[in-house]
């Protein structure tokens, strides 16, 4: 594969503009705001504590079910990006919410690697997972939501990821939450402020590529990664924290059959023999297929590059490289967008 070639065509296409809300969607915003508070202090809190123990076992039990591959190379460019004191970036493709389960086993596999010869003022706590605000303030599902908070105080925490909310566009347009400006980069500062913690992006923003394409059948696969979604963060971590970034690109598909959201349904066997035991299919795949430092090439060139380029063409380049790197590990008919033009 010419990654060169491949990459510098898809840095130049136009984000897809959002669909429209439906009717139903818009309906839902003012219902949806409504009972956000109630549902979070009489169902979604409660009923997390109550599922903790058996949603922690069962995520356990999944994520070391997977099939999970390490690219040569890859643990080497981490450690000596560690001994420098460069911050760890995860960019990773979307296709469920359910692969932050799989792929915190080699973030935290990676971050103990880095602590391992870290200095105890140094040691990475937490990597800070980029997380839409809707699981937070309501606007997803219900049951998600009640897996995902009793995952985000065991599972997550003990994986060294810890959620950092924002607001997505999908969000804002489609669930009616409320926008604030500058949230997500001040909780963010805060937490990079004594040098000691990593960062985690899904660039694609949304699980679309793991649906089924309802006219041809077929999951839709990987999606154009939002403008900037990984270029301003790397833009940030430099200019703050006066250090250069280790790029780390993760790979994962087969978490619908975990848990599809066609159907927002999970295959009662699989989560029956995870709440078992560890001897569940192996239907997940993830492999940690590349490191790439901010100063070294090609990463190195690209960022120059961006600096040239015109506001509104900003954040494509960086972004349509890793976009290839990341789908060059996916099956051919998952690389959607990033496949191979043949």
């Amino acid at each position: 594969m010419e990654i060169g070639k491949i990459y510098a065509t898809i840095a130049t296409q136009t984000m897809r503009p959002e669909a429209r809300p439906s009717i139903k969607q818009r309906l839902a915003k003012g219902i949806g705001s409504a009972k956000c508070t109630a549902l979070e202090k009489g169902i979604v809190q409660p009923a997390s504590w109550i599922l903790s123990i058996p949603a922690n076992r069962w995520a356990e039990n999944v994520a070391r079910a997977q099939s999970l591959e390490w690219a040569p190379g890859v643990r080497e460019k981490i450690t000596e990006a560690a001994k420098k004191g460069y911050v760890v970036m995860f960019v990773s493709n979307h296709c469920s919410d359910q692969e932050a389960v799989e792929e915190a086993l080699p973030i935290a596999e990676a971050v103990e690697q880095m602590n391992a010869i870290l200095p105890q003022e140094k040691q990475i706590e937490d990597v800070a997972m980029v997380t839409a605000n809707s699981l937070r303030e309501g606007g997803q599902r219900i049951g998600e939501r009640i897996i995902f908070e009793g995952l985000r105080r065991r599972f997550l925490k003990k994986h060294h990821i810890r959620p950092v909310f924002t607001t997505t566009p999908g969000d804002h347009e489609n669930r009616g939450i409320e926008e604030k400006p500058g949230e997500f980069a001040s909780t963010l500062g805060g937490l990079m402020k004594n040098g000691r913690h990593g960062i985690f992006i899904y660039p694609e923003g949304s699980i679309r590529g793991g649906k089924i394409n309802r006219a041809t059948g077929k999951r839709f696969g990987t999606q154009l990664f939002r403008q900037d979604s990984v270029t301003a963060q790397i833009s940030m971590l430099r200019r703050r924290y006066k250090t250069e970034v280790v790029v780390v690109t993760l790979s994962t598909w087969g978490a619908w059959d975990v848990f599809d959201h066609t159907n927002s349904r999970a295959p009662i066997k699989t989560v029956g023999k995870a709440l078992i035991g560890s001897s569940i299919p192996q239907v997940v795949r993830t492999v940690v297929g590349s490191a790439w430092t901010t100063d070294e090439e090609p990463i190195a060139s690209m960022i120059t590059q961006e600096a040239s380029l015109k506001k509104a063409d900003k954040g494509k380049v960086i972004e349509g490289f890793l976009g290839v790197v990341i789908v060059s590990d996916l099956p051919r008919e998952q690389q959607g967008v990033y496949a191979p033009m043949i």
